[in-house]
């Protein structure tokens, strides 16, 4: 499981977009809120990775 955790508490839990570095990796949000956001890895095949994965980059849209 991986961590995010932003630098300014939000008024609302913000939408995330993750792009990594290989083709056919998702992601699965398991839990998020003001500030942290735990998110699971996914395969191609569905099956979770444990082991660290490359990001390309992080998008966090929150409302004002």
């Amino acid at each position: 499981m991986s961590k995010i955790i932003t630098a300014v508490k939000m008024r609302c839990a913000p939408k995330i977009d993750i792009q990594f570095e290989s083709e056919g990796q998702d992601f699965e949000i398991v839990s998020a809120n003001e500030h942290v956001i735990l998110f699971k890895v996914k395969n191609q095949h569905g099956h979770y990775i444990k082991t660290p994965v490359p990001i390309r980059a992080i998008i966090l849209d929150s409302e004002l």
